[in-house]
């Protein structure tokens, strides 16, 4: 009986069929891999994105809404004044007219800063969705409260006025106490220890600066809902360079064209 043996040649055409085969598929598997790999990390980024993105406009929206209620409350305010200082200057009409002129003057000047605040706001909101009842607005004149609310929770801040203070506009008031307020509470949630806020009072112009110690991670995205309420009122807020390492700066510019003589 005779067995047919395999030759020395033959194993090596069969290796050599075999790499032939082996490493075209070795070398698909691992482009497949990494292309996998690609579109699965290119994914998840286009998700992060689209996450941000999403959450950036829900606070845009959200700000929005408090913008619009707030400027509702300032209208309100406003068409108030104009009330009680007509009803003035009717009864003031026949015995003092001087004084009836005053107050026909003031209802003049409140109700452009009503008509001023009433274009804000509809250029702002397309429909009022979300009524609130009336309550008082904050102002610079609260942040002594503020400073000591923000102290309970470990942020010692000073305040300081430079300039002549002048009586603003309720809307101007109230965008300078949101930014301070703004950039404080997100220097506690950077659990920062300490921090001061500048007003300086200029002759067209109301100027804040708000700085602290220790770094405001994300300070643009932290101030990026408040910026548009600046930039309502044609303002204009900056990260500034801090000195130091361990420092934040914010400096915010609103314009004075229509505030209110003192």
């Amino acid at each position: 009986m005779y067995v047919t043996g395999v030759s020395g040649g033959d194993l090596a055409s069969l290796g050599t069929l075999m790499l032939l085969f082996l490493v075209p598929w070795v070398l698909g598997r691992l482009v497949y891999e990494r292309t996998r790999r690609s579109h699965a990390f290119a994914a998840l980024a286009a998700q992060a994105t689209a996450e941000s993105a999403e959450r950036e406009r829900a606070a845009v929206t959200q700000e929005r809404l408090t913008i619009g209620r707030e400027l509702q409350d300032i209208i309100a305010h406003n068409v108030s004044v104009m009330v009680v200082q007509a009803g003035g200057a009717r009864r003031l009409l026949g015995s003092e007219p001087d004084r009836a002129r005053e107050s026909i003057l003031t209802i003049e000047q409140v109700g452009r800063d009503a008509l001023a605040e009433m274009r804000r706001l509809l250029g702002l909101l397309r429909k009022d969705d979300d009524p609130r009842a009336l309550s008082p607005q904050p102002g610079l004149e609260q942040l002594p409260e503020l400073a000591r609310t923000l102290r309970d929770t470990g942020l010692a801040c000073e305040l300081h006025v430079e300039g002549e203070p002048i009586a603003l506009t309720p809307g101007i008031d109230l965008v300078g106490y949101r930014v301070i307020e703004t950039a404080l509470e997100t220097a506690v949630a950077a659990q920062c220890k300490h921090a001061s806020a500048t007003i300086r009072y200029e002759q067209r112009r109301l100027e804040l600066e708000i700085r602290g110690e220790g770094p405001l991670r994300d300070a643009g995205d932290a101030m990026r809902a408040v910026t548009e309420r600046v930039e309502l009122y044609g303002g204009e807020l900056d990260v500034l360079p801090a000195a130091e390492r361990d420092e934040f700066a914010l400096r915010c510019r609103l314009p004075l064209e229509g505030v209110l003589s003192a």
